[in-house]
Parts: structure tokens; C-alpha cells; sequence
């Protein structure tokens, strides 16, 4: 996969606060804490960002993003 097909490319302004978020290794209450949204929606944006990069959970989708260069 080059860098012009990285999901990361795709994701929303949202869904890229959440995953920096979630790389810091903080909890779905604490980011929803820092992005004033509500827990449910910080539930949301990770199921969308799992579907998108194809991981299986919250540690894998660390994982992969990292491998496709992300930076916060």
C-alpha cells in the first residue's frame, strides 16, 4: 500500500482528533472528556475508524495506523 491509498487519507477532521486520542493511549471517556462529545460518539467514530483501517480493535488500530506513518 503507497501513501497515496492509506485509509488515513479518508478519515474525517473527527475521526482524526479520536485516533490521535486513542494513540495516547487514553480511555473513550477521557476523549470524549477532551472533544466535549458524549462517550457513545467517541464509541461511533472508533467503529468507523476500525472498519476503515480494518482493525479488529482498539490496540490493532494503534498498530496500524502507526505502520502507515501516522502522526497527531
Amino acid at each position: 500500500m503507497n501513501g497515496d491509498d492509506s485509509p488515513l487519507l479518508h478519515f474525517t477532521y473527527r475521526q482524526r482528533e479520536v485516533l490521535g486520542l486513542l494513540t495516547e493511549g487514553l480511555s473513550n471517556k477521557v476523549i470524549a472528556g477532551k472533544l466535549d462529545i458524549r462517550e457513545v460518539t467517541v464509541k461511533l467514530h472508533l467503529k468507523n475508524i476500525y472498519k476503515l483501517l480494518g482493525a479488529q480493535n482498539r490496540t490493532h488500530a494503534v498498530h496500524i495506523a502507526l505502520k502507515l506513518g501516522w502522526s497527531a
